[in-house]
């Protein structure tokens, strides 16, 4: 049963947070592909039921990784969204205080 855990981390700390996630992903994906059993079933030194054994068991964790990315990927969005607001929102202060120093300087 795949569940969803969270928990806080600083806003600025997200994409390390994220890129730890995809490291073991990468490293997940790297022994799966290893184990679909392509060489030994070409090669005979497996039969037709245990490959497909094997490539059920792959589909399976292959749809556990697949959720991760896509937690991965809606996090990152969501961090950049924020970034942006962040910058829209810096970018609608920076002319007020411009012109408020230019109300200041002229009085």
């Amino acid at each position: 049963m795949i569940v969803k855990i969270t928990y806080s981390s600083e806003l600025e700390d997200v994409p390390k947070e994220v890129a730890k996630i995809l490291l073991d992903l990468e490293k997940q994906i790297a022994v799966l592909s290893k184990s679909l059993g392509g060489k030994d079933l070409k090669e005979g030194t497996t039969d037709v039921k245990t490959a497909v054994s094997k490539l059920e068991h792959t589909l399976s964790s292959f749809e556990a990784l697949e959720a991760k990315l896509k937690d991965c990927h809606a996090i990152l969005n969501g961090f950049l969204g924020v970034k942006e607001q962040q910058e829209t929102e810096q970018q609608e202060k920076t002319p007020a205080k411009e012109e408020q120093t230019k109300q200041t300087k002229k009085t």
